[in-house]
């Protein structure tokens, strides 16, 4: 879910009435909603999403009258929530999911290093490429740019029409994309060594510099 996406219905939630009438009704709304902006945003087993739910344990559990029961539900979720729309705000949750997306990509660079050791280029051609190629989409994710069902070719030409690559980088990622290409159609015997390990060594320092913040 885009961002925009997040804190839109984040702004729907907020609107719901504390409304004595339809108290029961609108704080349990508030709350599965946060549930699950909280979820798509964190992750299900995060430290935050068991927090949330704890919350209306303890608050179920109390020994409060039912009314009372649901409005400090209501005000402790709306106070959950607008604390979750200042940390999309202030690109908290992006740079956490940047960096995660970083050490992911760094897994897959260190298989295909681990495969050109043993020398299995193959193997190590098909990860780099798909690393490559899943970090372009998740740059230009980063930066509001939609490449949603491109091809690596379109998506590096978007990215640079909207200058997010350019220079002596654009020119390398374009040569690269044609080695993916040959990858992903199984042309092995078009593939050098040497290319390989250029592409591994390229992807390095591109995640570093794209998804360390």
């Amino acid at each position: 879910m885009k961002k925009e996406k997040i804190l839109n219905r984040i702004s729907e939630l907020k609107n719901i009435e504390f409304a004595k009438q339809s108290l029961l009704k609108n704080a349990e709304e508030l709350f599965a909603g946060t549930l699950s902006i909280a979820t798509v945003v964190y992750g299900r087993n995060s430290t935050q999403v068991a927090y949330l739910i704890d919350m209306r344990n303890k608050v179920a559990n109390s020994k409060y009258d039912e009314n009372s029961k649901y409005s400090v539900l209501f005000q402790s979720t709306l106070g959950y929530i607008t604390n979750l729309e200042k940390e999309i705000n202030d690109e908290m949750i992006l740079s956490l999911e940047i960096k995660i997306s970083g050490e992911l990509f760094s897994d897959f660079i260190y298989m295909a290093k681990e495969s050109m050791e043993t020398g299995h280029k193959d193997v190590a051609v098909v990860l780099a490429s798909a690393s490559l190629e899943d970090s372009l989409k998740k740059l230009a994710e980063y930066k509001n740019i939609n490449v949603e069902g491109k091809e690596m070719s379109d998506i590096v030409n978007i990215l640079k029409s909207n200058e997010v690559l350019s220079g002596p980088q654009l020119k390398v990622i374009q040569s690269f994309v044609k080695i993916r290409n040959k990858a992903f159609h199984a042309e092995w015997n078009k593939i050098d060594t040497p290319e390989v390990k250029s592409l591994i060594a390229f992807l390095d320092e591109f995640i570093i510099k794209n998804f360390s913040q």
